[in-house]
């Protein structure tokens, strides 16, 4: 079938400002997960991805990380014009899973479930809250070949956690109707759902909070504290 081949351009090197780019300190990205996930801003001189936030994509073959493509996310408003996320040409992302290859590779992640997200920056701040065992579909779309290699990670459960937009929550529908029929167990993000704490009765989550990479740290923290993810 088809695959994304192995490049042998690394542009991690070449990044500078991780966890301290604007866009990383907005959401409260460190230089630690920055360099967990081989990301920062490239201030290359040409290139499709020059001065945007580079994440690299890894892979795995034969047990060991290769790279598979980097993408690069804008960072002013002329950028955006020409596309939000720009890749390298040939590269498909409906073939991987991105941060996928430190899910099978990090010894250090001891969970049996699975966090599904749609993007690297909802990876970047659920690492940055300690939970490692999370992908991303790049963008609203769980593809054929992505939910198979969810269905290779051996005994995985699967928590899809989408935007709250219409958008994610019909493409969350439709990714849990897909790996049901891989017979995965599969359980979606509950964003209506409400909490009881000690001050509170009844809290739902704000409205703001259309990411998951809108909420805290925190936040985060105390969700996976209660089960939730």
């Amino acid at each position: 079938g088809k695959r994304n081949l192995p490049i042998e351009i690394d542009l991690v090197p070449k990044l500078i400002l991780q966890g301290t780019h604007p866009a990383f300190v907005l959401r409260g990205i460190s230089e630690a997960t920055c360099r967990y996930l081989r990301c920062g801003y490239f201030q290359g001189k040409r290139g499709a991805l020059k001065d945007r936030l580079v994440f690299q994509v890894g892979g795995i073959q034969n047990g060991k990380r290769i790279i598979l493509s980097h993408i690069g996310r804008a960072t002013t408003p002329d950028q955006k014009a020409k596309g939000k996320w720009r890749y390298y040409r040939g590269f498909n992302p409906s073939l991987e899973l991105y941060n996928f290859d430190n899910l099978l590779l990090d010894k250090s992640i001891d969970t049996d479930t699975v966090i599904l997200v749609e993007g690297a920056f909802d990876v970047a701040k659920c690492v940055e809250a300690g939970l490692k065992n999370v992908v991303a579909t790049f963008g609203a779309r769980l593809s054929d070949p992505q939910a198979a290699k969810l269905k290779e990670h051996a005994n995985a459960k699967l928590l899809v956690f989408y935007d709250r937009y219409t958008a994610g929550q019909k493409a969350s529908v439709d990714a849990i109707a897909k790996l049901k029929e891989l017979n995965i167990q599969t359980s979606a993000f509950d964003w209506g759902q409400q909490f009881n704490s000690r001050k509170q009765k009844h809290k739902a989550i704000a409205e703001g909070i259309q990411h998951p990479c809108d909420f805290s740290v925190a936040q985060l923290r105390w969700l996976r504290g209660q089960g939730i993810l």
